[in-house]
């Protein structure tokens, strides 16, 4: 449900900065009403889990099934708020921006059992969370001359993701201050976003190279609680590490023509945001009786911790060592990026050259697709995932070159 308001001209505007058009939009809506959820053991036939037997318990559930089945998932409504407005500057500068506000209640969440209960998993409704931020974007002529022709376009995305509310019964911890839930590597509490990173903080290397990590200490009399740090792994605390989730992500690009030949370059990039890179710690890690010989290494591992270079933040590389590169923040890296992923340049061929050859127009390109990524680390694609999980089983996407003629008669 919206409605538009437009207005065709600004009375008054100087005529070089005149507004042609200008417009307002709204939106509310709903959808996505899940009224239950019934994950089909991969064991069990439709034609079973679709018996009324079945739901009510007296066909017996086999166990071996990779989710339990209907758990009396409550009702999910979604709801979302738009409001927006485009501008034109005498129909060369277009101008687009939107905010959007949605809301989404008892959302669905998926939770890890022991392999006793036959299942690896189970749904529930674990609480609200709503996503709120501005969309901007800029699309226009720079330069237009009898014979050159320069544009750009360039968008942006702004929002902020928020868990508004979590059951009691879900609130079974609290980190940094913040009640709530982990699940995996990720803490889920009222005020914070999806995909916060719950994990160990790593806190340099001591006098002999190895690594440390914090752990808070409580004051018995005072019950202040520092922290300091501690060579056992399994001592070290568990802290909020920030979100994968990036601050602003978009694209932008450029065209330019001139005497028939024509260019397009087209970016996209994110600004913020972490991912895990899990690689990295695994060509970081020291060789152990169970593995590590034989397997590729950073060139980063050259810089670690000796006692001629104790001025080090990496462990030094001894065989045995297992806390190295255990889990912690310490491979915690930006997510931000910038790639290039198209190239593209032509020729059209004059209107007196094209009518000789019979034909309306004729264009001849070079055409290049996924150029580059530049990231924080050579490698790393945080493109991969929105959870900033990435690994080097994904592959990148693949860089093509291509070219062609485009004809018409």
């Amino acid at each position: 449900m919206g409605h538009t308001v437009g207005v065709r001209r600004v009375v008054g505007v100087p005529e070089e900065n005149e507004i042609t058009r200008l417009g307002v939009r709204h939106g509310y809506g709903g959808a996505d009403v899940i009224k239950a959820l019934r994950p089909q053991p991969s064991h069990v036939p439709s034609a079973v889990i679709d018996n009324p037997a079945y739901k009510a318990g007296a066909i017996k559930r086999g166990r071996g099934g990779t989710a339990a089945p209907n758990v009396g998932i409550a009702e999910v409504l979604l709801c979302f708020f738009q409001h927006g407005g485009v501008g034109f500057v005498r129909d060369r500068l277009p101008r687009v921006g939107g905010y959007l506000h949605a809301a989404r209640s008892d959302m669905l969440m998926s939770f890890p059992l022991a392999p006793s209960f036959g299942y690896t998993s189970y749904y529930a409704n674990v609480g609200d969370m709503t996503n709120a931020g501005i969309e901007l974007e800029l699309n226009g002529v720079l330069i237009h001359t009898r014979d050159f022709t320069w544009s750009a376009n360039v968008n942006l995305t702004w929002y902020k993701n928020e868990i508004a509310a979590l059951p009691e019964s879900r609130k079974g911890m609290t980190v940094d201050g913040v009640r709530g839930f982990s699940s995996g590597s990720y803490f889920y509490g009222e005020g914070q976003p999806m995909y916060t990173f719950h994990m160990k903080k790593y806190a340099g290397v001591n006098e002999k190279g190895e690594a440390m990590y914090w752990k808070n200490v409580t004051d018995p009399a005072t019950g202040k609680v520092s922290r300091e740090k501690t060579t056992a792994y399994s001592d070290g605390s568990y802290y909020l590490c920030g979100t994968a989730l990036p601050d602003v992500y978009g694209g932008f690009g450029t065209q330019l023509s001139y005497k028939g030949f024509d260019l397009s370059l087209a970016f996209s990039y994110q600004i913020g945001g972490q991912v895990y890179d899990g690689d990295y710690a695994s060509y970081m890690s020291s060789p152990t009786s169970g593995g590590g010989r034989g397997n590729n290494l950073h060139a980063d591992i050259l810089k670690a911790w000796t006692p001629d270079n104790t001025g080090s933040s990496i462990p030094r590389y001894q065989w045995g060592d297992l806390n190295s590169t255990s889990t912690s923040d310490r491979f915690l890296t930006d997510a931000s990026y910038l790639s290039l992923n198209n190239i593209n340049f032509g020729y059209t061929l004059p209107d007196n050259v094209v009518k000789k050859l019979q034909l309306k127009s004729l264009r001849f390109y070079l055409a290049c697709e996924n150029v580059w990524v530049w990231s924080k680390r050579q490698g790393l694609d945080p493109r991969q995932s929105l959870t900033g999980a990435v690994n080097n089983t994904y592959y990148a996407p693949i860089r093509t070159i291509s070219g062609g003629l485009t004809l018409s008669f």
